[in-house]
């Protein structure tokens, strides 16, 4: 499955970026659920420094998983410019050695599991049921070795507003919402930066 769309983002505290949300006449989408990803990189974070560096075309390998289940998706999210694509592959299990050797046929790099970031995500759309928006809070940040085995842990006190739309369409409420507040916030760049 192949997703396009843009996207913006707020980091703010929790109860400010509430405090947005409620004023944007927004309804629920969908329930709120907790969300566990494990990023790869190369031993030298080529992905993490071209993402800092605001490079484009560049890209980001996960595995995510939802609520705790023994469900796992790989998920290749590339960036040009503004517009995002995501690659979404359906895993039977969590393999470490199958999910590398996918990840090397797809991109013909040696990535290993270097960041999990879990946190719990609330679900909006515009009256216009064409922008979504997402609120994430308790953000934590685990560094990994090369087995995936959990050497430190750390907790974001901010939380983050996604807004993600497709190409085609615009929202006019974004500028308010917005304000001075847009960042290029990235969970996997702050989780690296933490420990690295």
């Amino acid at each position: 499955m192949n997703l396009h769309r843009t996207e913006k983002k707020i980091f703010d505290t929790l109860s400010k970026n509430l405090k947005r949300i409620s004023n944007l006449n927004l309804t629920k989408h969908y329930i709120a659920r907790s969300i566990s990803s494990i990023y790869f990189d190369t031993d030298e974070l080529f992905h993490f420094h071209r993402s800092e560096e605001g490079i484009t075309p560049r890209s980001k390998f996960r595995v995510r998983n939802y609520n705790n289940q023994k469900i796992y998706s790989l998920e290749i999210k590339s960036k040009i410019n503004e517009n995002s694509n995501k690659k979404i592959i359906k895993l039977d299990k969590f393999n470490l050695s199958e999910i590398k050797k996918i990840i090397f046929k797809l991109s013909s790099e040696r990535l290993y599991p270097k960041l999990k970031v879990s946190y719990k995500r609330k679900y909006y759309l515009s009256s216009e049921k064409k922008i979504r928006y997402t609120l994430d809070y308790d953000i934590k940040f685990y560094k990994l070795d090369k087995n995936c085995k959990i050497l430190l842990s750390k907790k974001e006190l901010n939380s983050v507003i996604e807004v993600k739309k497709n190409t085609q369409t615009y929202h006019s409420e974004l500028e308010d919402l917005y304000g001075g507040d847009i960042t290029r916030f990235s969970k996997y760049c702050e989780g690296i930066k933490k420990f690295y």
